[in-house]
């Protein structure tokens, strides 16, 4: 960012490189500046006095900005060059899984995605052996937090708003599909009634479901 103040009237142009939709003012003990114009990134502030400002810069996705600023007369350039450091947003919780009525577990492996208001992913991450997660890099927004495991019903969040370098924090539990089996016992010798049967079924392998 440069601030660039010519003299006689003092002007400032202030132009945050590569940052869009940025609110730029200064402020004194005689209150605060708005730019006179704006084109772009560069915001001029035309016809101030040669005094010391506060210069407040605030940009979706980047941290708050402010810094002393001194305009003096009779010099005709002054520049200062600042950066603004590029912030975004996360998201933590735990993901649990359930069986019936039964105690809730934590939940390994669980895929958490972050997703916008068009329903695209934007970040995604899986959970670890305590069921916990995190998902950084979340520009400022509005989003849905989608949490799902084979074998479960997935579950989503209401929308929550983030911005600002904000931690946000979304819980799950996920209840363990239940399924249904009806087996139908039939002799091969006509007329033989199976009453009394004995039934049972086996697991053969790993689904993801206990």
């Amino acid at each position: 960012i440069g601030v660039v103040p010519c003299a006689r009237p003092p002007i400032v142009t202030v132009q945050p490189s590569g940052v869009s939709g940025a609110t730029v003012t200064l402020q004194n003990a005689g209150g605060t500046l708005s730019p006179t114009s704006h084109t772009g990134q560069t915001y001029t502030f035309a016809g101030i006095d040669p005094v010391q400002y506060s210069l407040q810069i605030v940009a979706p996705n980047y941290a708050p900005l402010s810094t002393s600023v001194t305009l003096q007369a009779g010099i005709a350039t002054q520049t200062a060059f600042v950066t603004l450091a590029a912030r975004t947003n996360s998201m933590s919780g735990t993901v649990s899984g359930q069986r019936g009525t039964e105690p809730t577990s934590a939940l390994s492996g669980a895929t958490v995605d972050a997703l916008d208001s068009s329903s695209n992913v934007v970040a995604t991450t899986t959970t670890d052996s305590s069921g916990g997660y995190q998902l950084d890099g979340i520009p400022d927004g509005t989003y849905t937090f989608r949490v799902s495991m084979t074998g479960y019903a997935p579950q989503t969040s209401a929308k929550l708003k983030l911005q600002s370098g904000q931690i946000g924090s979304f819980n799950a539990t996920l209840a363990l599909y239940s399924h249904k089996l009806t087996v139908n016992v039939k002799s091969s010798l006509g007329g033989v009634s199976m009453d009394g049967a004995q039934v049972t079924l086996t697991p053969t392998g790993s689904t993801g479901v206990a």
